[in-house]
Formats: C-alpha cells, structure tokens, sequence
C-alpha cells in the first residue's frame, strides 16, 4: 500500500543529451565491453564543408544510444565527436559517461541538454508563458507542433518547452552550447554537477508581477493619469511575462525585474538538481544507477 500512496515529484531533473569532442590513443573506435555495435556507415556530408567520414552506433546495457564519429576530413578538427542520447525516462547516468570517457586520451564537452520534467498538474504551456523566466533569452516563437522557443541555435543557451509523451509530462529543456560551458568552466564531466548551483534562479525561474508594488511606482513616476494608464496597458499584458517586462522596459523602466515576486515552484527546482547531481557526482557507484 506504501508505494501505491507514493506521489509523483512535481519536477525532475534529467542529463537527457550530451556531446563532447575527444582523441585517444589511437584513431580508430576502440571496442567498449559490454556496449552493443548497431552499425557503422559512411557520413554523406551535411553541409559545404566536410567533418567526419563515419559514424558509428553503440547501444549501451542501459539503453543510451552513443554515435561516435571518427576519420576526419579537417586537420583541425578533434579526432572523435561523440554524442550520448540516452533514455527520456532514465537519462544519462554517470556510468554511461565513464565508461566512454575511460578509452579517451583527452576530451572536452561541447553540449549539453539538462530536461526539467514536470507533471502536467503543475506546468502546461500556459503556465510557462504566464510566469517563466529564463535569464537574458527572450521568446521567439511557438511551432506547430506546440514548443515554445526561447533563445536561438547560435547563442550560449536555447531552450525549449513542450509536452512529452515519452515521460507523460511537460518538459523545459535547457540546451547549453559551448560558450555557456567555458564560461562557468564546465568542460569535464566531473565539473556537471556544478549546474546544480549555477540554473536557478538566473537560467531558469518563475515569478509574477508584484502588481501592489508595480502600481505605486508607476503613479510616482508618470503621475496619477499617465501612471494609471500605464498600469493597466501593463495588466492587458499580464498572460506573458515577457511582453508583459518588454512592454514596461519600453515605457523607460529599468530594472523590471525588481517587482518580481518569485514562486515556490523555485525551491521544487532547486531540490530536484540536488536529487539529480547525486546520479551525475564523480563519487556515484555504478551499482547504484
């Protein structure tokens, strides 16, 4: 009866993609015990310039997909570009990362994707565009099949927010490229768990408009008539918080963050990449995953 009264975590945290370039001590893919070869094909090139000639598949005994490209076309590219996908509901633990990192001679991460997983009774579409906040990236649009983007493709940070069905819940991903790793120093593997510290509040949080602050402050500054007009232009705005903040930078307020109030749902956040760095520490026995 215990474990049909447990409830869902109303968030959690999982290292859901990961891409790292490294060498080793030789060029060719060396054999990884206990990972299964799926295949192994020649790389038609993507773009105008070429990269990397093969790629190949491994599948590892928890399921994580690893496609490992090697024999590079330009000299100044790294031997090896590997990319970890592993599992939605499971993640990517640190045994997966181990046992790869183990047959490289050097390496450093170029990506990485952190999934905040949410039950559907606490987080939707809406309640996103209503109260989240993720630092500098501002909102750009919203696909077809639902997912809102914020930031872009070429910044230090993209993220994304969508419905899962693999999980059976909604999901904010934070897709963190290399300028964003350099600089917090995340270039290793043991260095991942210090994103625990570094997301929330400044990468990801919710808030809402403190209106019973905001209101006063408008008046002192424009005056009763033009200071009440604004306060209710702002109120229209108030299902997004980002037209809602953009809309009130453009009036010449600055700092708009200050009336901000955040939510509790900060401190959900916050407890579940405590709960995630524990599977991402150094010090994790694989017997544990």
């Amino acid at each position: 009866m215990a474990n049909a009264n447990r409830t869902k975590p109303a968030c959690i945290v999982r290292l859901d993609r990961l891409l790292l370039v490294a060498s080793g001590p030789s060029r060719s893919v060396p054999r990884i015990e206990g990972y299964t070869v799926i295949r192994d094909i020649f790389v038609r090139r993507q773009t105008t310039m070429a990269t990397y000639a093969r790629s190949r598949e491994l599948r590892s005994p928890s399921g994580t997909k690893i496609y490992w490209q090697y024999q590079k076309q330009k000299g100044w590219l790294a031997p090896w570009r590997i990319t970890f996908v592993p599992d939605d509901r499971r993640g990517l633990r640190r045994g997966d990362l181990d046992a790869i990192i183990a047959r490289c001679k050097s390496y450093h991460l170029l990506l990485v994707e952190i999934a905040f997983d949410f039950d559907t009774t606490a987080m939707s579409r809406d309640f996103v565009r209503r109260h989240a906040l993720f630092g500098k990236c501002r909102f750009r649009n919203t696909a077809a099949g639902g997912v809102r983007y914020y930031g872009a493709r070429k910044s230090n940070k993209l993220v994304r927010c969508y419905l899962k069905s693999a999980t059976n819940g909604y999901r904010i991903e934070l897709e963190l490229h290399s300028g964003f790793l350099r600089a917090h120093d995340i270039l290793k593997a043991s260095q991942l768990m210090n994103l625990a510290a570094i997301l929330v509040p400044k990468h990801i949080r919710f808030a809402q408009m403190n209106w019973g602050v905001l209101r006063p402050y408008l008046i002192r500054k424009f005056g009763n008539g033009t200071g009440m007009a604004t306060f209710r232009e702002a109120r229209r705005r108030r299902k997004s918080l980002h037209k809602l903040c953009g809309f009130l930078r453009r009036k010449g307020i600055r700092n708009v963050r200050r009336f901000l109030r955040p939510l509790k749902l900060n401190r959900t956040l916050r407890d579940a990449l405590d709960i995630w760095k524990t599977k991402i520490s150094p010090d994790v026995r694989w017997t544990r995953l």
